[in-house]
């Protein structure tokens, strides 16, 4: 259920249904292995779904 907030967004064409694709996880605890390095990356490019397909091509590229 949407709060009245995101309703008002939807309306007014400030809020976009994400595809599923782009659903992000929430991960609340994350199993490293001791003496590895690791970064967490999260961003948030709004409704524009291009800007994500970019950054994610672009971090494909750098594994």
């Amino acid at each position: 259920m949407l709060s009245t907030w995101q309703n008002q967004a939807f309306k007014k064409g400030l809020a976009y249904n994400r595809p599923e694709g782009f659903q992000g996880v929430i991960i609340n605890q994350a199993k490293v292995t001791r003496g590895r390095k690791l970064i967490a990356l999260t961003f948030d490019d709004g409704p524009w779904d291009n800007h994500t397909r970019e950054i994610l091509d672009i971090l494909k590229k750098i594994k």
